[in-house]
């Protein structure tokens, strides 16, 4: 029984410790996690607020990622270059440069292609932003639309 009870007590004490030499504290640990999880995302990832901004100041290009339908449905940005597809990311038809900071969006969070086609334009050296809100937070921001 005294080993148990030792073996408790030595556990409590490093479990209390550990933390203390660690340098770190709930707080700092929560914080830690927290850019962990995110980090890599803050230079990816705009928001409807800023994408607008920065379009509107033309310090970035927008790239509409969604298909015609979409397009007809909901119109575009302003100003956007349209992708022909999201899955063969071409500069040469968008007219972009690699000194060109671009944001891709599509329909809304859930779409998979403004983040695909995003990811393709980085590996050729792009910078490159998706605005994960699409068209439909766009819209809803009450940003202007061009219909097509």
């Amino acid at each position: 029984m005294n080993i148990v009870r030792a073996a408790i007590i030595a556990f409590a004490t490093l479990a209390l410790v550990t933390p203390a030499l660690a340098g770190g504290d709930k707080e700092c640990n929560k914080t830690a996690k927290k850019a962990d999880k995110t980090a890599g995302k803050a230079s990816t990832d705009i928001s409807v607020a800023d994408a607008a901004k920065l379009s509107k100041a033309g310090k970035v290009v927008m790239i509409d990622a969604n298909g015609d339908n979409v397009r007809k449905e909901q119109g575009v940005v302003p100003g956007a270059r349209l992708l022909a597809s999201y899955s063969e990311f071409n500069a040469e038809s968008l007219k972009v440069s690699k000194s060109d900071t671009l944001v891709f969006y599509c329909y809304n969070q859930k779409c998979g292609a403004a983040p695909t086609a995003a990811k393709m334009a980085r590996k050729q050296g792009f910078k490159a932003k998706v605005m994960h809100a699409g068209i439909i937070g766009w819209k809803k921001a009450g940003q202007p639309v061009k219909k097509i």
